[in-house]
């Protein structure tokens, strides 16, 4: 359609005033788009209401200071921290840091299909 929007689209605010405020000639098309924003929209709004549940019931849990103490880390925000932390489980089965840096796939190694040297 040839519309490109100047700035970041990352679907922050200014981005979707933007978008509320574009019109297709054709209805149909406005009527595609619209449709097609207020769904993204319900889905951020449900996002949001789950997270605020989320924030208001892991306070209770014992894995709680856990979760804050890894949203310290850069780029690891709550629901990352809570998504880990509900993975993991019991840290204490790792006996060593290098074993639970194993776990998340993280520690440098190669596995090659030729022969070692």
């Amino acid at each position: 359609h040839g519309v490109h929007y100047v700035g970041r689209a990352d679907w922050g605010p200014a981005h979707r005033r933007w978008l509320s405020k574009y019109s297709f000639e054709s209805p149909w098309r406005q009527l595609a788009f619209d449709e097609h924003r207020r769904t993204i929209e319900d889905r951020q709004a449900q996002c949001e209401r789950l997270e605020s549940a989320l924030k208001e019931a892991v306070t209770e849990w014992r894995l709680y200071p856990v979760v804050e103490a890894l949203q310290a880390m850069r780029g690891i925000q709550f629901i990352t921290a809570v998504g880990l932390i509900s993975e993991l489980g019991d840290l204490t089965r790792f006996e060593h840091p290098r074993q639970l840096m194993s776990w998340f796939g993280i520690t440098p190694s190669e596995y090659s299909s030729g022969g070692s040297r």
